[in-house]
């Protein structure tokens, strides 16, 4: 086993510091795996799917979709989200969906917005996203990990925003 810190006095906050890294790695590794081995959520069945981010984040830009995502058009659920993605075809392009992308309805709106993603896109580049659900063919290790990294990444600006929020209310209060 390699110490993850050293034992004299001058490098102990940097073992402190490596010490409270590893321990976040460690916990962001075990979310992971935790969640590549959860049943898939919401019902998907052939592919992986990772609640809490997108892989099209460009969908919820002005300009719309780009030419390699494309709106199927509204459902219900993830799984029936999946279904459209596994029999979409492209006119004229004849380009098949090869992951997909479900935005939850808003409350009393009706179905979720589900998007083809035609490209070969996989979860590295995932933003996180609390109303989107993505499926992704074949989902390797990393995109799980990309997938926590995502959520995790999220967490740490809301936190920092937060912390930022307080500080400023608390130096105006010492004022």
């Amino acid at each position: 086993c390699i110490p993850l810190w050293e034992s004299s006095k001058e490098k102990q906050g940097v073992g402190v510091a490596m010490r409270s890294n590893a321990v976040l790695l460690l916990v962001l590794c075990l979310a992971g795996c935790a969640q590549a081995r959860a049943s898939p959520p919401s019902g998907c069945r052939s592919m992986s799917c990772f609640s809490g981010t997108t892989i099209a984040p460009e969908v919820a830009l002005e300009e719309g979709p780009s030419k390699d995502v494309e709106l199927i058009g509204h459902r219900d659920s993830v799984s029936d989200c999946e279904d459209s993605c596994l029999r979409f075809i492209t006119l004229y392009s004849w380009r098949r969906c090869a992951s997909f992308v479900w935005h939850s309805a808003p409350p009393g709106g009706r179905g979720g917005e589900c998007y083809a993603v035609l490209d070969d896109r996989n979860m590295t580049g995932a933003v996180a996203r609390f109303d989107a659900t993505s499926g992704v063919r074949g989902a390797s290790w990393s995109d799980h990990l990309s997938h926590v990294a995502a959520l995790a990444a999220h967490a740490a600006s809301r936190g920092a925003e937060a912390a930022r929020g307080a500080w400023g209310r608390v130096s105006e209060g010492a004022e």
